[in-house]
């Protein structure tokens, strides 16, 4: 794994040092509701959106300026008890997380077609475009934190690395960060960037999503044994493994 101080040296370096760190990781853990989860077990489909509706407005502006869709997901080796409480269904009661390996993310970059489309007004995903060949570049990338210092330098932190830089080596198409008020997260995000082409027929047509589906080997890979619920989990099903902080945790208090 890229130490920081190693990769940070200019703009493109600390970009690669980034992507390359992406695909390291032991697992890549999504927070998200159990109906979500159980979706991804059953069809294979994952889902990337645009950012449009993300809590974060710069990472909004950010994601639309990079022609970008994204996942976020977590790279920790452990359970995060804000990550349960902030991303899993309402604030945990109907929260699951999804344990991807790092096969099977290896295995998502290998996609040769993706679609692009939008969720209608029954919440069913509808494919506008076939994405093949040029139409898009699909990798991993770990985010970066970054806080406010003077003379226009921020400090920026990846996992417990820190360094001081200038902003200007953070303005790399390939280099997504988030305000260290975020950090807890340690985010690592699967990207897909639209071609110039299909960039503006996804702002035309008001297209938010990408859908990638997983290979049957990789399916197969996403079973219940890579679902867990939430330590508060109330939502009636049996699905998947117990999270391990189930019994010592309690927020409606």
């Amino acid at each position: 794994m890229n130490n920081l101080k190693d990769i940070i040296t200019d703009s493109a370096a600390l970009a690669a040092g980034l992507r390359a760190n992406g695909e390291l990781h032991i697992s890549y853990k999504m927070y998200t509701s159990i109906e979500r989860a159980l979706a991804v077990i059953v069809t294979g489909d994952i889902f990337l959106s645009n950012g449009s509706r993300w809590n974060d407005t710069y990472d909004r502006e950010m994601m639309k300026a990079k022609n970008s869709f994204g996942v976020c997901m977590s790279c920790s080796t452990s359970e995060n008890i804000a990550m349960w409480m902030l991303y899993s269904g309402e604030h945990g009661k109907r929260g699951a997380m999804l344990d991807f390996p790092r096969s099977v993310m290896k295995d998502i970059l290998q996609s040769r077609t993706l679609e692009l489309g939008t969720f209608n007004s029954r919440g069913t995903f509808e494919a506008k475009h076939e994405l093949t060949g040029d139409d898009f570049e699909i990798f991993l990338t770990d985010v970066l934190y970054t806080d406010e210092c003077k003379n226009g330098r921020l400090n920026v932190t990846l996992r417990d690395d820190h360094a001081t830089v200038d902003k200007k080596v953070l303005k790399n198409k390939d280099i997504f960060h988030k305000n260290y008020g975020w950090s807890y997260e340690k985010e690592c995000r699967l990207i897909v960037r639209l071609s110039d082409d299909m960039t503006a027929a996804a702002n035309k047509e008001h297209l938010s999503t990408v859908r990638i589906k997983l290979s049957p080997a990789s399916k197969r890979k996403m079973t219940e044994d890579r679902l867990y619920r939430s330590p508060v989990f109330a939502g009636g099903v049996s699905a998947g493994k117990e999270s391990a902080l189930t019994g010592g945790i309690e927020w409606d208090v």
